[in-house]
C-alpha cells in the first residue's frame, strides 16, 4: 500500500507507514503554471499518480521515471468547462467551472481562484460564489454539512453567495447561519449572473479584485441537457456582458 500527499513544496509517494520516501517531486520543477499552487488540478494529480506509480512498480515493473512524469504534467491541457478564468471587466474576473458537479469540486475552485489572486499580489479581494444544479448526496444532511463546511473555511473571502436552478434554496440555507454580506436564490442560472454582476459593480471600490465564480456542486440536468452546455451558457452571458459594457 502506498500513500501519496504534499508536504511544503512537493509531492511524495511512501510506503504504507510513511516511513519511506519512495518517490518525490519538487513542485518547482514544473513548468505548467495550473500545478504551481494548490487547488483542483494540484488535488486531481495526487490519485492519479499515485494511480500510475502503482500501475509502474506492481503490474508493468518499470521505472518510475521523474523527467518523464515532469513532461507529461507540463504538457497536460485542462478539459474544456473545468476551471479557468473567461473575461474581466474593469476589477471583475469571471471564472467558470461548470464541471465541478460535486461540492468537493467547489472547495477545490475556491482554493485554486483564491490562490490565483494572491499569487498574483492582489490579497484584498471578494468572491461571489454561483452554485446549483442537482445536489450528488443521498440525505440533505450530509449535503448541508458540505456546505456549511465550504462556508466556514471561505466566510472571509465571499461577498455573497448566489444559487440557482431546482433546488437553488437547498443550496442557499446552510450559507445563511454565516450572515454574509448577500446570499440570494433564482430559479435559473441567468437570473444568478446577473445579480452576481449587479453585486461585484456595487463592490468593486472595496477591493482590488472581484472574483465571479460559477462552481456549480451539482448536476446540470436541472436546467441544461449536460455541464458542457451550462459552460457554454454561461460563458455566453460573460462574453455579452463585456462586449456590451466595452462600448460604454
Amino acid at each position: 500500500v502506498y500513500h501519496c500527499f504534499i508536504d511544503k513544496n512537493s509531492i511524495f509517494i511512501t510506503n504504507s507507514r510513511k516511513r519511506n520516501i519512495l518517490f518525490s517531486l519538487d513542485l518547482d520543477k514544473l513548468n505548467n503554471q495550473i500545478f504551481k499552487n494548490r487547488g483542483i488540478y494540484l488535488d486531481n494529480l495526487i490519485p492519479s499518480l499515485l494511480t500510475f506509480y502503482t500501475f509502474c512498480r506492481n503490474i508493468k515493473r518499470v521505472d518510475f521515471d521523474e523527467s518523464k512524469i515532469v513532461d507529461v504534467i507540463d504538457n497536460f491541457v485542462p478539459l474544456e468547462y473545468r476551471l479557468k478564468l473567461v473575461g474581466s471587466f474593469d476589477k471583475i474576473d469571471f471564472y467558470s467551472d461548470s464541471k465541478a458537479t460535486n461540492l468537493s469540486a467547489t472547495k477545490s475552485s475556491l482554493e485554486t481562484v483564491k490562490m490565483q489572486f494572491k499569487k498574483t499580489g492582489i490579497n484584498k479581494f471578494g468572491l461571489i460564489l454561483l452554485v446549483g444544479g442537482i445536489p450528488k448526496y443521498l440525505n440533505r444532511e450530509e449535503f448541508w454539512k458540505e456546505l456549511e463546511h465550504i462556508a466556514s473555511e471561505f466566510k472571509d473571502d465571499l461577498v455573497g453567495v448566489i444559487s440557482f436552478g431546482k433546488y437553488s434554496d437547498m443550496f442557499i440555507n446552510p450559507f445563511i447561519k454565516f450572515s454574509l454580506k448577500y446570499m440570494y436564490a433564482f430559479s435559473d442560472l441567468k437570473s444568478s449572473f446577473c445579480k452576481a454582476v449587479d453585486l461585484a459593480l456595487i463592490e468593486r471600490n472595496n477591493f482590488e479584485k472581484i472574483g465571479i465564480l460559477l462552481a456549480p456542486g451539482g448536476a446540470s440536468f436541472d436546467e441544461f441537457s449536460c455541464a458542457e452546455e451550462r459552460g457554454k451558457f454561461y460563458e455566453k452571458l460573460i462574453e455579452d456582458f463585456v462586449l456590451q459594457n466595452s462600448k460604454i
